[in-house]
Parts: structure tokens; sequence; C-alpha cells
């Protein structure tokens, strides 16, 4: 009989002999060694095989009855069908990926079928049930993303950064620096921790707010002319207060050609803020469909302070969506959509450096 995957298995590697399958249909997840990894690979795609196939093409590195063991492994798990048997998800797989929404398609399976809770009626108790169940199938304890890349500059903690920042006259070149990294402490920095009431780690509290205390958010700068920083992409680093090393920055061609709304300023930008989202941080917790809409709230409240505090010391910001999805990610190594997406940005630049011939909507100054 031959078999193929079932249209909700993933496989990503996450070390040397440590791969993890997820069916994305049941939300289940495996850790697995390299040899299952290979076999389920195997049915990944559109050609289906028999058993005695998929040994003979993995015969001169695992015995013919390992390779057996392993598939019958797989569809007792259901993770593997008769590859005659109809399909509907496996078709609307295909055809949305040729049309570049894998990831899309991804969400839509893991979400589709989950429940929406009615919190009116006991809602705190169903709240930390459902939680305490979570805790037990998995831990909690992602609150930020490790740094990328070697640490560059230590920055404040949020009280310290706030406090300069009101006291600081002005912004100057000369003080761009510091002023810049105070916004960045601002912005991400935790006020304080509080212990979750359901287990896992503690949760952090921002100036800006995130529904169940997630704060999916990760912040990175495009450092582009700040005196004593290097040019370059930095991550914004929680868990060390530092900027992270992330790569060097594109030509500034490339940067206005696929990050035209940072573009929008009266000035060439000194410094880009680009706010990205952790789904799988947020999805924890908050596991229905609508969820993906829910988490741009927080890159939307995130952006609008970085605006409020250049603005507030004779920085000109500007928030805006226009960037390509692709270029950006790769650019801050965001990975797929299970990782980060990059939401939205900030263009900064000093007052000084405008031209006068702009405009103004709210706070933020614009090309006429």
């Amino acid at each position: 009989m031959k078999l193929r995957a079932v249209a909700g298995l993933r496989i990503r590697n996450r070390s040397s002999n440590h791969w993890e399958m997820t069916d994305l249909k049941t939300r289940r997840v495996w850790k697995v060694d390299h040899k299952t990894a290979a076999v389920a690979l195997l049915y990944i795609g559109e050609d289906a095989l028999a058993g005695a196939e998929a040994a003979e093409i993995l015969s001169s590195v695992m015995q013919r009855k390992s390779v057996q063991k392993r598939i019958d492994a797989l569809l007792n798990l259901e993770l593997l069908e008769a590859a005659d048997r109809e399909s509907a998800l496996l078709e609307t797989n295909a055809r949305w990926a040729s049309r570049g929404w894998g990831d899309a398609f991804d969400y839509l399976l893991a979400t589709w079928d989950y429940p929406f809770e009615n919190y009116a009626a006991g809602g705190q108790a169903r709240d930390e049930e459902r939680m305490e169940r979570y805790e037990s199938e998995s831990p909690d304890n992602v609150r930020y993303l490790p740094a990328k890349g070697e640490l560059r500059h230590q920055i404040a903690t949020v009280r310290e950064g706030l406090e300069r920042h009101i006291a600081r006259a002005e912004v100057s070149e000369a003080d761009l620096l510091d002023a810049t990294l105070d916004i960045a402490s601002a912005v991400t920095q935790p006020v304080e921790w509080r212990a979750s009431r359901t287990g896992g780690a503690d949760h952090m509290l921002r100036v800006s707010p995130s529904g169940g205390a997630r704060h999916p958010a990760e912040v990175y700068l495009i450092a582009l002319n700040v005196p004593g920083l290097d040019r370059g992409v930095y991550h914004v680093s929680v868990g060390d207060a530092a900027l992270a090393w992330v790569g060097e920055a594109p030509s500034n061609e490339d940067l206005q050609k696929n990050m035209p709304g940072a573009y929008r300023l009266d000035a060439e930008p000194r410094v880009i803020f680009v706010v990205t989202l952790h789904v799988a941080r947020n999805m924890y917790r908050y596991r229905e469909p609508r969820t993906f809409r829910t988490i741009f709230l927080d890159a939307g409240h995130m952006g609008g302070l970085i605006e409020a505090l250049c603005d507030s010391r004779g920085m000109t910001a500007h928030g805006h969506h226009g960037f390509n999805d692709t270029f950006v990610g790769e650019l801050l190594k965001c990975g797929d959509l299970t990782k980060e997406v990059p939401a939205y940005l900030v263009s900064v630049a000093l007052e000084d450096d405008c031209s006068g011939a702009s405009i103004k909507v709210g706070e933020s100054v614009l090309n006429s």
C-alpha cells in the first residue's frame, strides 16, 4: 500500500539528533531522532511511497526492518495515511503553497477548529483551568527571544531610560546615540515581573500594554547614521539589556526600495526601529484564529510609544506598514511564521535634518 504524510505534518531540525514532528491539525508535537525524521520526510511531498520503496531509498543508512518499524509507528500516530484516500486539506495546502501562502495555511490548519471560549460565567476559573492544562502539556517559559548575535551596547533599565529622556533637552547629533538607546530601553525593558498564577515563567510588564502580559513584540534597530553606533542591524535583547549585532545594513537604495514606508520622513532616516511579533508566544495562551489579528495591537502600541518618545525631544518619527515582508524578515533573521513576523516600522531623524517642505499628520512629519 502506498502512503503519504497527512496535510498537517511538519518536521524541523532542532539540533544534531533532535528533530520535532508537529501535527498542526491536532496540535501535537513529538521529539524524534534523525532516523525517524528521515523516514517521515520521505512521505512529505507529492509522491506516495510503499514501505518497500522507502526501505530501498534508505537502505544505505538503515536496516529495512528499522524503516518499517518507524512507518508502522507513524501510521499508528495517524501521521501517515493511504495515498488513495481523498484529502481536501492536501489539495488546499498545495493550492495555497503554489501562491506563496504556505505559512498562512499552516496557521489556518492549527487554529481552524479551536474553540472560542466564553468567559462570561466563571471566567477567571475557566481561564486558570485552561492555562494549567496547557502548562501540563508543555512549559510556558518563553518571555523574550535570545540575543541574535554579539552584544555591543548595554541599555538602561526602563526607569533610568525614561528619566534621562524626560530630563533631556532637544536631541542633537551629539547625543543621538544616548537618546536612541534610552528609547530602546523605555520601549522594551520590563517595568516589573509578576509571578504566573498557573505555572511557567514570571510575566513581564512593559510600558506598552499587552493582552495577558504575553508581550509578543521584539524590537530591532537599523542604524544608518548614528554617531558612535556602527551602521548595521541590531536586536534589542530583553534578557541581556543590550543591543545585539545581527548583521550589516543593506545600502540606502535597497532599504528605500524594500522599506518605502520608512522614507516618508522629510529627511533621511538616522535609525529605523522595527517591531516584530513572536506569534507562538501569544498563541500559547490565545489559540483561537483571531489571535493573528490581536497581536498587531501590541505592535501598534509599541510603535506609537516610540513615536511619542521621539517627538517629545526634538526628533521626528513616522510609523508605517510599508515594507517587503520577506526582505525585512531575512534582514532580521526572523525565520518563518512559527518564529517571528515583521509587523511595523518607525523611522527616526533629527528635526534639524528636515528640509521644511513637509506636512504634519498628528505629531509625525511627512514629505509633502
